[in-house]
């Protein structure tokens, strides 16, 4: 609550030209910086609490219950955010899209709080983790993306 703000900077070679952020075939992304939430399986939908409880079963119990996914897509407005094509515990907001800024270094940032309540239409609960990674394993394509800078700030993004 008091650093609701998370800045960070990344750089890509290339975007995913095959990439599709609807699609559970092709939802890879040139950069992926992801926010882990500890959210009360109760308070799931029976679908999703099952399916989480079978995650954990088989993944172990560090399975995120939520996650806030800020991604480089191909062809969405930045601002977007949508469900995961992969699962309902999941969503995506377009933090960069296109080509245009491809090979230089984008500094961003975005109100944590307000994304989680858009995308989940609850208050958002503690921030258990956050991850980066580059994911092309449904298109098969690849590039070299990199990270850094990452914190969360106080106050509303500038």
């Amino acid at each position: 609550a008091n650093t609701p703000t998370i800045r960070w900077r990344w750089r890509t070679q290339r975007v995913l030209e095959g990439a599709d952020m609807t699609r559970k075939d092709s939802d890879d992304y040139a950069a992926r910086l992801c926010v882990f939430f500890d959210r009360d399986p109760e308070s799931l939908p029976l679908k999703e609490r099952t399916r989480l409880k079978f995650d954990r079963a088989r993944q172990g119990k560090q399975v995120p219950s939520a996650v806030l996914c800020y991604v480089w897509d191909n062809r969405h407005p930045v601002g977007t955010i949508m469900d995961s094509p992969q699962t309902p515990l999941m969503a995506l907001v377009v933090a960069s899209s296109g080509s245009a800024q491809v090979g230089r270094w984008q500094s961003l940032q975005r109100d944590v709080i307000d994304d989680y309540r858009r995308a989940f239409n609850v208050a958002p609960p503690r921030i258990i983790g956050v991850s980066v990674g580059v994911d092309t394993d449904q298109t098969g394509e690849s590039t070299t993306t990199w990270f850094g800078d990452i914190e969360f700030v106080g106050g509303p993004p500038r």
